[in-house]
């Protein structure tokens, strides 16, 4: 700590916002594709089985579990943390890609090189969308925008 100022994941409150809204995200995502189905003239029609609220809460269990392996990483910052936080990362990233290509199966046959070149464009775009906001951020967290650092300096009166 800094000042005594708290760190973002040190203040409760941020801490209830950022677990409740990715825990939301994450729930509603797995809800929406347990409950996807094609129905008897193959279109898409969601109905609500089993399979969506236990994946909803896992969703929640998972989303919880992630946060706390990330805060710990960085308040200890040792192998085993830092191990456990990539890890939830990982499968983090596995259910994104996931949600974002299970749809795909429900294509048929003669649209889906148009749903591909699609696809393609949409994975270009995000990439470099996701590159400007990269470079952005670490320009405004330059040397110049950083936190001070802790020093101690010592003045020697010249006598």
């Amino acid at each position: 700590m800094i000042n005594n100022q708290k760190t973002p994941f040190q203040d409760s409150g941020f801490v209830r916002i950022v677990v409740g809204s990715t825990g939301l995200g994450l729930a509603l995502m797995l809800g929406s594709l347990a409950a996807v189905r094609v129905n008897g003239s193959q279109h898409y029609q969601f109905g609500w089985n089993w399979m969506v609220p236990l994946s909803m809460i896992a969703a929640v269990y998972g989303n919880s579990r992630l946060w706390k392996s990330v805060w710990r990483a960085q308040a200890n910052p040792n192998p085993k943390n830092k191990r456990i936080a990539i890890i939830h990362a990982v499968v983090l990233a596995a259910l994104a890609i996931g949600a974002f290509l299970y749809p795909l199966r429900f294509i048929e046959a003669g649209n889906f090189s148009a749903v591909a070149r699609g696809l393609g464009t949409a994975v270009i775009f995000l990439g470099i969308l996701g590159t400007f906001i990269y470079q952005i951020g670490r320009a405004l967290s330059g040397p110049g925008n950083s936190e001070p650092e802790s020093t101690l300096t010592i003045d020697i009166a010249k006598p």
